[in-house]
């Protein structure tokens, strides 16, 4: 009796289980869909209650790589920028200043007239030279025409009259030397009577001679020591315009007056300067590049500087061999154009 109490009791739970697996069974094949739903939306219902991240989208560029021989580098040192020519201008010779025609800040170009100084002297002595060659230039041309017919007509006129006074002196000599015999007049008188026909011998012979010379016609020495004496008064008037045209100070090149150091009336010396002229276009950049940097630098290579946000195509004009002791640089000067470079 015991033993079918426990036999019912384990059939009941047996039955039981078999019921609800039973019943299970045929609710999830009867509401499978349904649950397959429920199951969805709670998924659903998770994912949208977690919040998605933003993404940072950031914009970016494209650029198409192509292969290169070389390429740029851009660096950046410290130097200066001055022209190309600057000068002191001054005299060659020395003067009264009369007058400047420019002042600071002026544009002038080449050969514009600077200053003045005063001519007044060096024109007078012009003018003697002048005068002097005229004569000298009169003079050739008499030695080279020859003489004129009345010319010596006269000289010969001249060796008559006397030759005349030197026959009437030798008679007079002659007495009085005869005289002087008899003790009637004294020795004086005798010497001055033999004195005279000298006298008159020579200059009988003067006159014989420049009559020769004038049937003879001017020799050719004669004619170029005169040619000559034109030549060295020429010379002469040429060193003097010289030093009119040094009394002019003239612009040497086209640039911009950037000081006037004296003022007219100042009697300035040769030398002493006068203005301060810059060149305009002509600008050259002194620049110190290290030594490393340098050496990979020639004469004649073409860079672009850029000077206060501006661009200039420059070529290396020279390469000092010094190196700077306190910035252990190497100065290149480049050689600026006359415009920036966009």
């Amino acid at each position: 009796m015991r033993n079918v109490s426990r036999l019912l009791r384990g059939g009941a739970i047996i039955g039981l289980l078999v019921f609800v697996f039973l019943t299970f069974t045929s609710f999830g094949k009867k509401n499978a869909p349904i649950f397959t739903k429920i199951i969805n939306q709670q998924n659903q219902n998770q994912s949208t209650t977690q919040e998605t991240p933003l993404l940072n989208i950031i914009p970016v560029e494209t650029a198409i790589v192509t292969p290169v021989d070389s390429y740029q580098v851009e660096r950046s040192y410290t130097g200066t920028i001055i022209p190309r020519r600057s000068s002191l201008l001054s005299f060659e010779i020395a003067g009264k200043l009369t007058q400047i025609t420019v002042d600071g800040g002026d544009r002038v170009e080449l050969g514009t007239p600077l200053a003045f100084l005063d001519t007044s002297t060096l024109k007078i002595k012009q003018q003697e030279l002048l005068a002097q060659r005229k004569q000298l230039v009169a003079q050739l041309k008499e030695m080279q025409a020859g003489s004129r017919a009345e010319t010596i007509a006269a000289a010969k006129a001249s060796v008559r009259q006397l030759s005349q006074q030197l026959q009437l002196a030798r008679q007079k000599s002659a007495r009085r030397e005869s005289l002087y015999q008899e003790g009637a007049i004294s020795r004086e008188q005798q010497d001055e009577a033999a004195n005279e026909a000298s006298t008159l011998q020579a200059r009988l012979d003067n006159a014989q001679s420049q009559l020769d010379e004038l049937l003879a016609g001017t020799r050719p020495e004669r004619i170029e020591a005169q040619e000559a004496l034109i030549e060295q008064q020429d010379a002469n008037i040429a060193n003097l315009e010289v030093e009119l045209k040094k009394s002019i100070l003239q612009a040497p090149f086209a640039g911009t007056v950037s000081d006037r150091l004296v003022d007219e009336g100042t009697v300035v010396g040769a030398g002493q300067s006068i203005l301060k002229l810059v060149e305009n276009n002509q600008l050259e950049a002194h620049i110190g590049v290290p030594v490393n940097a340098a050496a990979k630098i020639k004469v004649g290579n073409t860079f672009t500087l850029q000077i206060e946000q501006k661009n200039y195509q420059a070529q290396v004009g020279s390469i000092l061999p010094e190196v700077d002791p306190q910035t252990l640089t190497v100065t290149i000067v480049f050689k600026l154009t006359q415009g920036g470079v966009a």
